[in-house]
């Protein structure tokens, strides 16, 4: 069907429907329910980092530690002064939605269409896309810088030498030290990045390809050498690295990808079969961008924020998964006219497709529910704090930023909101630190749920019994299984 607008034809078929209607399901699904819990410690961090930044004060020194510039948490910050924390998780919407195009374009360079509709239903609607599109941390952020410089990349390798050229390489290399700007994690995919913009027909486009090093070097290089010593700080600390086994990091890497996995390989053996054409290159490529975060966390046996880094991977694999579905569709078409038996062994092998995505799907929103439900909730604990507790009373917590996110306070004064994960106190650190603080009542309220960091909750229990008493026990099921307790407790 075609329609016409101000002179303009537009051309409506089904698979154009389907493509609207799965970006509204996706928008409908998410936007519906951003205040699903309070916020998670991370989503506060970024907030009031932000906040902090925008006051020009820099207690947290969070560059040593956060792993990423300000832009985020200043981005976080803007957002969540007018807009709170559905502010917040409305911008990872958009970003991931953005995303989830991006990755449907690339499946259209790839096959078409369908395949394009195909790519942006999958992406979307896994359950990691889910949790990310609902969670306001940089990852989305990133993520979306990603997508368009290496889609831009794309282009690049595709647009013949005239104006567009010269922009495409400019907002590539952009948009690329943006993204490892915002987390410097997004380092990884610099190959893929270059190879997919600069190497054609087996040749390297020097000129084209010393641009867009020469102008993404220049920007990462200026931050690199105003913040060279919080960099080094923060790659070499505790807190880019939680170390784990390659059995354990192997097992969740195969639970989050799963089909995408059998999917990338699928295209890889497809584009095996004739490595001459430029299409089946460029799939070499895209392979090589989804399997760079997987390098990276077996290669270091680290799997900290492991989940969040295969939704970069199905950016990648999403659209070779959709492809590969698609030609071998096309396969089972041109088979199953040739014979009964045929035929009816692609209608089982169809129905079977089917119900795997029904389950999938399926599957995917269980796993999102679960993700929603998965830190504790402090939502009674903020009620109670708001009726019992004055503005210069100090909190000592386990993820005090939380508490200072909601209530919007503590930017006055740099003790207000101590944390178990470190404290200084009387020439004193960390657990020893904490024992003595408690032993003053230096604190007039303590709150923890053996969440964060159960092990310090061990060691510092025994000095809390001893000079608080405990004033709310709040029971919450994480995972809507598990019973979580938080306590508050306030000086004897």
């Amino acid at each position: 069907m075609n329609m016409t607008v101000n002179e303009y034809k537009i051309r409506i078929n089904w698979l154009v429907v389907l493509y609207f209607l799965v970006i509204l399901c996706f928008a409908a699904y998410v936007v519906r329910d951003l205040s699903y819990n309070t916020a998670f410690v991370d989503e506060a961090i970024y907030a009031t980092v932000g906040e902090e930044v925008l006051r020009k004060i820099y207690w947290e020194k969070a560059l040593f530690w956060m792993g990423g510039s300000y832009i985020y948490p200043l981005v976080s910050a803007v957002i969540n002064r007018h807009l709170g924390l559905l502010g917040v998780r409305l911008f990872s919407t958009v970003c991931v939605l953005v995303t989830g195009i991006i990755v449907g374009k690339i499946g259209k360079r790839l096959g078409g269409k369908s395949v394009e509709v195909a790519s942006l239903f999958l992406f979307l609607f896994n359950s990691t896309t889910l949790n990310l599109a609902q969670m306001g941390t940089y990852d989305a952020l990133s993520l979306v810088f990603i997508a368009i410089g290496f889609y831009l990349a794309i282009l690049v390798r595709k647009e013949k030498v005239n104006g567009n050229l010269g922009l495409l390489i400019f907002f590539s290399s952009v948009t690329f030290a943006l993204s490892v700007l915002t987390k410097y994690f997004a380092i990884v995919f610099i190959l893929p990045l270059f190879l997919a913009g600069f190497l054609k027909n087996g040749q390297l486009e020097k000129r084209k390809a010393l641009f867009w090093l020469l102008l993404s070097g220049v920007i990462l290089g200026i931050y690199f050498a105003k913040f060279h010593g919080e960099i080094t700080s923060y790659l070499t600390g505790p807190y880019s690295s939680q170390p784990s086994g390659t059995l354990e990091i192997s097992k969740e890497i195969i639970s989050t990808l799963n089909i995408f996995i059998l999917g990338a390989l699928s295209a890889l053996f497809i584009a095996g079969k004739d490595v001459s054409r430029e299409k089946n290159k460029l799939i070499f490529i895209i392979f090589m961008g989804g399997i760079m975060p997987i390098i990276y966390h077996l290669g270091d046996s680290n799997v900290r924020s492991l989940w969040k880094h295969m939704v970069f991977s199905s950016l990648f694999w999403v659209p070779l998964t959709a492809y590969s579905l698609y030609k071998i569709t096309k396969v089972m078409k041109k088979e199953r006219a040739k014979s009964t038996v045929l035929t009816n062994i692609s209608q089982i092998v169809l129905t079977l497709f089917l119900v795997s995505i029904v389950t999938s799907v399926w599957i995917n929103f269980s796993k999102h529910w679960r993700f929603q439900r998965s830190w504790p909730s402090s939502t009674k604990v903020l009620t109670y704090l708001e009726k019992n507790r004055n503005h210069d009373d100090k909190i000592f917590a386990e993820g005090s930023a939380i508490y200072k996110y909601h209530l919007f306070d503590g930017f006055t004064d740099p003790s207000s909101w101590s944390s178990t994960w470190y404290l200084e106190y009387k020439n004193l650190r960390g657990i020893d630190a904490m024992k003595a603080a408690i032993n003053d009542k230096a604190f007039d309220f303590i709150i923890l749920n053996n969440y964060f960091t159960p092990d310090v909750n061990k060691e510092i229990l025994p000095t809390i019994y001893n000079k608080y008493h405990l004033t709310l026990n709040d029971i919450y099921k994480v995972s809507g299984v598990y019973d979580e307790t938080t306590t508050v407790w306030e000086p004897k």
